[in-house]
């Protein structure tokens, strides 16, 4: 089991089909939304210095990422803030110890890398709650979306 940070160039490729999964398994509006990753905005976040690929492997193969933005929030311009895009567990992998061990990896290295501030945001229907407040996190909002397009 190894944990480290990827680069977008070396890693997106094999992201593509877990992506894929991850969109099915908690994507809402899916009859209305497709799955359209703006590639380039994320190679630009890479060029920037803001994009944070963090990545589980088991002998090579991958079993999980958890990516992030990080920058200043613009609130707060001395605080940085590495706000999560998405974060996937392969589902024969979740609820082991390895989960746990991830993330605490996960915030170990933001904190190396200069964050304050961890934010994480997840669905309802898939809530990893009990993990987060076992990792000593707050639970600090709430979000509401509504299709309206």
């Amino acid at each position: 089991m190894t944990f480290q940070i990827e680069s977008y160039y070396d890693v997106i490729d094999e992201l593509k089909p877990m992506l894929a999964e991850h969109y099915k398994e908690v994507a809402m509006y899916q009859d209305k939304i497709k799955l359209a990753p703006d590639y380039e905005a994320y190679e630009q976040l890479q060029d920037a210095g803001m994009l944070y690929i963090l990545t589980w492997r088991d002998e090579d193969k991958l079993k999980g990422y958890n990516i992030f933005f990080m920058r200043h929030h613009p609130h707060y311009e001395n605080t940085n803030y590495a706000a999560n895009d998405v974060v996937y567990i392969d589902p024969e992998s979740r609820h082991t110890l390895g989960t746990v061990e991830f993330f605490q990896w996960c915030e170990a290295y933001l904190n190396d890398a200069g964050a304050d501030v961890i934010t994480y945001h997840m669905k309802v229907m898939k809530s990893f709650h009990a993990l987060m407040t076992g990792l000593d996190m707050d639970h600090a909002e709430h979000i509401y979306t509504k299709y309206i397009g």
